[in-house]
């Protein structure tokens, strides 16, 4: 173990709420909302906002601020921004001291135990939030300047190598999108129907909240499709006498395909293991016929022309809701079963190789995690 000393974040750092408000903000300035911020750090995309386009006050930041979001502390959403700008005020910008380097605070406050510290921390069963008196209050240990300096280089070096992978997967999700395009775009003329039409069943889970257990049998809900595949390893669970009762409704099975229809919606995941479980009504259900692969509906359902038709049957002035019967009325292009399979064949081919680039990223994430753990104890 190090000898470095622990201090408080706010003895390091100060915690500013710089505010501006509507009236004073630029046309051309950037803006970051914590939906532009990714769990992790990255920034992929920064708008710029026009004068009055901003309705209430926000917190200005610099390029020496370090962005934390407060907001849902779980999400890791703290970023290193190398441009000035305004952010949304469910984020605070945090700025180092001079004897402080900021990437190694960063680096600090996206540790696992410290996101699950500050959620701990946090107030608000909703929505969460972790106050700036409750960050300020996080201990982390100072080591001199120069040794913070030597491992944000080293966690710097580790991270660029997991961006690549990341970004390596985002390049392949691409081509399996510009396949689709390719075969079964506008330019195609193929017939249009509605899922009804080409679905064996669509339907949605149990719409009471149920009692949840520690084990049992597992419980979906739309939250564990928002990538597009189902988070298997992030489920609740609910005792078998419940399973029962509302496996006589619904029996997922596999190869159905599982839409989000409440909150995060008109994202769609393909249940890609056989084994029991049970959904919520912020999703819906999918079996398709022996019209449509599997593989073929979960790609179509996924494209823009969809979400596009999804958004505007959106239901609902609070959290937005897909009902079941304009799900019913979406309408999708469908090719013969011969295209599709030469559809299918292209894309396992894609997603072989997005096996193997997972399976690289899981390694990178293991040794970040381990490197993570070590420097912060003064072991590099």
């Amino acid at each position: 173990m190090n000898s470095w000393p622990l201090k408080k974040l706010s003895e390091v750092a100060l915690i500013e709420r710089d505010s501006i408000q509507p009236c004073e903000i630029k046309t051309g300035t950037s803006y970051v909302g914590l939906e532009h911020i990714d769990s992790g750090g990255d920034i992929p995309y920064v708008p710029e906002v026009s004068k009055g386009e901003l309705a209430s006050s926000k917190f200005r930041f610099t390029s020496k601020h370090i962005l934390y979001g407060k907001l849902r502390p779980y999400l890791a959403k703290i970023a290193c921004p190398n441009f000035d700008g305004i952010c949304s005020t469910d984020i605070v910008p945090i700025l180092a001291n001079t004897n402080m380097d900021k990437q190694y605070i960063c680096y600090f406050l996206r540790q696992p135990k410290i996101v699950a510290l500050a959620n701990s921390r946090s107030t608000g069963a909703n929505l969460p939030r972790l106050s700036p008196k409750a960050l300020s209050e996080i201990l982390l240990p100072v080591p001199p300047l120069h040794e913070q300096k030597r491992i944000a280089e080293i966690l710097d070096g580790a991270e660029a190598l997991r961006s690549k992978r990341r970004a390596a997967l985002a390049l392949l999700d691409e081509l399996t999108q510009s396949i689709f395009d390719e075969m079964f775009g506008a330019d195609n003329a193929l017939p249009f129907e509605q899922l009804d039409s080409i679905c064996e069943l669509i339907t949605d889970g149990t719409h009471y909240t149920p009692t949840y257990t520690e084990t049992g049998i597992i419980f979906l809900s739309s939250r564990n499709v928002t990538s597009g595949h189902i988070a298997w390893g992030d489920v609740k669970f609910i005792p078998e006498s419940l399973h029962n009762e509302l496996h006589r409704r619904v029996a997922p099975k596999m190869n159905d395909i599982l839409l989000a229809k409440n909150g995060t919606t008109g994202i769609a995941a393909i249940v890609d293991r056989d084994c029991v479980f049970d959904i919520y009504v912020s999703l819906a259900l999918l079996r398709p016929s022996e019209r449509v692969l599997p593989i073929y509906l979960l790609r179509a359902i996924n494209s823009p022309a969809c979400t596009k038709q999804f958004n505007g049957s959106l239901k609902g002035i609070g959290v937005p809701n897909l009902h079941l019967k304009e799900i019913r009325k979406t309408k999708i292009p469908v090719p013969n079963i011969q295209l599709q399979h030469e559809f299918a064949r292209r894309i396992r081919e894609v997603e072989s190789m997005k096996i193997r680039h997972r399976e690289s990223l899981a390694r990178l994430d293991q040794l970040f995690a381990s490197l993570q753990h070590r420097a912060f104890r003064g072991e590099l």
